[in-house]
């Protein structure tokens, strides 16, 4: 169908109210306020690989910003838009600190490497043009590709392994720094050259193919790093430094690499500046901060259970360093035994346990160089477990904690440790800090049919995975209509359950007043002593509350509301009973059954009546002049429940046999032969004469069940009503009369 869009549009002939109203000022018309689709699939997916590749929001919302400002002067589609998307993700990731390169964007939008460099060029001068308004971008380094480098790498390997070889590749370029000759490289290609050069160093065994594909270079790029990179590193020192310091009751540990071990703990910041100072000596000399000898032992560390002081502390963390690489490797420690025959020494060497598993590794006492043989120290490992502060495993995270806190950090109070979605569907891994945008952003999803209990129960369909499987999913209910019987289902549920808890809730409130009301009393009588009771009152133990007849009253409201029946058929039970008790004395069975047969007159009283009871009838028909109007049961009250209990889970076939069984005992009203059968008798002929008819399925047996009669009894009023039913057949033109009498 045509519309007009403007005034110019509109034909001429229309009539007055027809014609398009002008947009009031300072209010866009019906196609600008239109939801732009193309912008806001975009801007997801800018907010969704900011996630993927751990970016803050910060540079989310300006990647938005300058593609709203690219996209503002120039019409972009099809693939040249999609890599204007890209590449100001690429200007915003360097606005912010966190440069990215074209090949890692790629790898993670889709988008080819070639379209995201032309948009960069094209994107280039209008990003130039806003420094005014607070870009600061800087190129990317060699610092920021080497992690992720080192990560793709070492991939499945151990973390510590792949944290050892980013040191040293940092390290090494650090020493290098200034070179002349590789000036002019990319941070791409001097990266593989270090990485390569530091994995062959320690013999590691990756390949130039795997590196280079770790890095994004080519092999021959590779080669002709390697080269140059061999020539500026031919006098580069290397050097070791240890600083112990004490800390709130803890020791620093920082050491750097060496010719033996490289630790965990190194503090990258510091190479360039250390380097700096000490490039007259090929090895820089340990910094160690003895322990004051006038310290108090003021503070205690706990060490097997054992507490210790903090000045012997000091002292045992300075003697206890590892006499090979002058630190600790987070592992257990071993300590030096002299094997000497004669005399053996008194010193006290320890080491780390992880240089006892080197081959070329050979084992001679320090002071006497006689063989010598290694111990574990379960006690030094547990003084440094307990007490030496390390950096956290995660990379961005700046926290020092012990070695026994580390997995308790990183599972409740590191920010930045990488935690993987649990929900099925989503692979993401996103940092813990970021869990509430992560769900926000989560692809799992459910099925729309999906309806839970309130304690976890699965009422509709239980499908849960990724939003790219949703239209792949066969659900089982299918429909709207199906879905809806299970919510009805459901709300019912609840409804009852919340009926059930009000009564239970309301009969404890109850309780507890009548408690409380009877303890106040009998305190009351501890201070004050009996007092006369008032005239025409009762005593304070008449007024205690009986609590056998607390609990009738509670059982007469549990079976109204399990029987679906209303509070004043409750109330009238609970008077009825109350007169009767008051009259006659009774105990045991003889209660429970007067309990359950003033019941049976209330439901008669208030027009629902139940089968069967023959006891306190004088007393009931000595009780109509106060308001009783009960009637006797009839085949018509009990017939619906008769046939729900036997056809249940079936409401259209329940509907139409009730229908048939009431036409049936209809048409037989007035019959003498039927007179002085009881109404669960004559029911449940009539539905086992309906259900034969019918050609249904229900037996004797189940019949029998459900009308609460014997089988006996159904095979005797089956030969009455066969024979009856023949008579009727005579006499259908006969006025209908009251058909039987109750026996009760």
């Amino acid at each position: 169908m045509w519309l007009p869009h403007s005034e110019s549009d509109a034909p001429r002939d229309l009539p007055a109210l027809c014609d398009p109203l002008p947009d009031p000022p300072g209010v866009s018309g019906i196609a600008d306020r239109r939801p732009r689709r193309r912008e806001r699939e975009e801007r997801n997916d800018v907010s969704s690989w900011a996630l993927q590749l751990g970016l803050s929001k910060s540079v989310a919302d300006a990647a938005c910003d300058y593609l709203a400002g690219w996209l503002s002067q120039r019409v972009q589609r099809g693939g040249a838009r999609r890599g204007a998307v890209v590449a100001a993700s690429f200007y915003a990731c360097k606005a912010g600190g966190m440069p990215m390169t074209s090949s890692e964007l790629a790898r993670a939008t889709g988008v080819p490497s070639r379209s995201i460099k032309a948009a960069c060029k094209r994107m280039a001068s209008f990003v130039e043009g806003r420094r005014a308004g607070g870009y600061r971008g800087r190129p990317v380094r060699l610092g920021d590709i080497l992690p992720r480098c080192c990560e793709r790498i070492m991939v499945g390997r151990d973390v510590a392994a792949t944290k050892s070889l980013l040191l040293e590749c940092i390290q090494l370029c650090a020493d290098l720094n200034g070179v002349v000759a590789l000036q002019g490289r990319t941070p791409a290609s001097l990266a593989v050259a270090a990485i390569w050069s530091v994995a062959k160093r320690r013999g590691l065994s990756l390949s130039k193919k795997q590196i280079s594909l770790g890095c994004e270079v080519s092999v021959a790029t590779l080669d002709r790093c390697l080269v140059i990179l061999e020539g500026a590193a031919g006098g580069t020192p290397q050097w070791i430094c240890l600083t112990f310091g004490l800390s709130d009751g803890h020791f620093v540990v920082e050491s750097g690499p060496s010719t033996y071990k490289w630790l965990d703990t190194v503090r990258v910041e510091t190479f360039r500046r250390d380097m700096a100072r000490n490039k007259r000596s090929s090895r820089m000399a340990p910094l160690l901060l003895k322990p004051s000898a006038k310290r108090k032992a003021t503070t205690t560390v706990v060490v097997h259970e054992e507490p210790y002081s903090i000045k012997g502390f000091e002292s045992s963390m300075y003697d206890i360093r590892c006499f090979i690489c002058l630190g600790w490797d987070q592992g257990d420690v071993s300590r030096l035994v002299c094997n000497a025959p004669v005399q053996r020494c008194q010193c006290r060497t320890y080491l780390c346990t992880s240089h006892t598993l080197d081959p070329r590794f050979e084992s001679y006492c320090v002071t006497c160089k006689k063989p010598a043989s290694t111990v574990p120290d379960p006690t030094a490992t547990a003084l440094l477990k307990s007490t030496a502060l390390v950096e956290c495993t995660s990379p961005q995270c700046p926290e020092l904690v012990t070695v026994n806190d580390m997995e308790s950090h990183l599972l409740s109070q590191c920010p930045f440790n990488l935690i993987r979605c649990g929900e099925p569907g989503c692979s993401v891994r996103y940092a813990h800090k970021d869990k509430d945008a992560h769900a926000r952003a989560c692809e799992s999803i459910s099925c729309r049919f999906a309806l839970a209990a309130p304690d976890g129960t699965q009422l509709g369909c239980s499908w849960r995975g990724n939003r790219s499987e949703r239209y792949s999913h066969a659900c089982p209910i299918g429909t709207p209509q199906r879905f809806g019987l299970i919510r009805g289902c459901y709300d019912y549920l609840m409804r009852e359950i919340k009926a059930r808890d009000d009564t239970i809730a309301a009969l404890n409130d109850a309780s507890n007043d009548d408690e409380d009301s009877w303890r106040g009393a009998l305190n009351l009588l501890a201070l004050c002593g009996p007092s006369p009771d008032p005239p025409g009152g009762t005593g304070i133990a008449d007024r205690r509350p009986r609590r056998k007849e607390r609990e009738e009253r509670n059982d007469v409201s549990s079976w109204a509301l399990q029987l679906g029946l209303s509070k004043s058929v409750a109330d009238a039970a609970c008077d009825y009973l109350a007169g009767w008790l008051s009259q006659h004395v009774q105990r045991g069975g003889a209660r429970r059954e007067a309990v359950v047969a003033a019941s049976f007159y209330a439901c008669k009283a208030g027009g629902m009546p139940m089968t069967s009871c023959k006891r306190m009838a004088s007393f009931v028909e000595g009780r109509r002049a106060g308001g009783y109007r009960g009637r006797p049961a009839r085949p018509g009250d009990i017939l619906p429940r008769c046939c729900k209990r036997i056809m249940v889970g079936q409401v259209a076939a329940t509907k139409s046999l009730l229908l048939q069984c009431r036409q049936l005992c209809a048409d037989l009203n007035g019959v003498v032969a039927l007179q002085g059968r009881t109404p669960a008798s004559l029911a449940a002929a009539a539905i086992w004469s309906v259900a034969k008819r019918r050609g249904l399925s229900p037996s004797k047996k189940q019949i029998s069940l459900g009308c609460e009669v014997s089988v006996a009894t159904l095979d005797r009023c089956l030969v009455i009503l066969e024979g009856a039913a023949q008579k009727s057949a005579q006499t259908w033109e006969n006025p209908r009369q009251e058909w039987y009498v109750v026996r009760v």
